[in-house]
């Protein structure tokens, strides 16, 4: 389960997934996109190394929650309250998600 909160329509949007095994966040565009690349910018306020480890993937599939779709790149550091790109060559896909295989929680702004 995913909690996202929207402090105002100018801010950026954050979420944060339940203490859960294998927590995972995704994003439907709807239609399928050529994805160069996907920006994540970490949490602010403690937990930066919430993220470390988790994979984002980008694809068509809804088969186990989108979670195996292929990978674009796995996150091995992004500092509280830091920004990071991550490059996926032109992947196309309908959903783009990030999962913490074994993990517990997910954090970030996106």
């Amino acid at each position: 389960m995913v909690t996202r909160t929207q402090p105002s329509p100018m801010a950026p949007s954050c979420s944060c997934t339940h203490n859960d095994l294998s927590p995972w966040w995704r994003v439907d565009l709807l239609k399928p996109y050529s994805v160069a690349y996907i920006t994540i910018t970490n949490r602010g306020d403690c937990c930066g190394e919430r993220l470390s480890g988790a994979e984002i993937l980008v694809g068509n599939s809804l088969n186990d929650n989108g979670n195996d779709n292929p990978r674009c790149a796995v996150v091995t550091s992004v500092p509280t309250g830091g920004t990071q790109t991550f490059g996926c060559n032109g992947m196309v896909g309908r959903y783009v998600n990030i999962i913490l295989r074994g993990k517990k929680r997910i954090s970030s702004a996106v």
